[in-house]
């Protein structure tokens, strides 16, 4: 998985973040699911997800004014 940066994400409209927001909790979820029943391989997985998620978070409502 390659990770993401700032840029990345400040380049997408905000439709796009929105839209995005719901897949990476998910992903976040079976994560944490996989983590739980030791199937998951590579747990930075984990970090990164919630990073992604983070920095979406704070565009949306530093550019766009929206909560989440």
């Amino acid at each position: 998985m390659k990770t993401k940066t700032l840029k990345d994400f400040k380049s997408k409209t905000e439709s796009e973040l929105v839209s995005l927001l719901p897949e990476l909790k998910k992903k976040l979820q079976e994560f944490s699911f996989g983590l739980k029943l030791g199937k998951l391989q590579n747990v930075s997985q984990i970090s990164k997800t919630r990073r992604d998620i983070a920095r979406i978070k704070m565009i949306l409502s530093s550019e766009y004014g929206k909560k989440s």
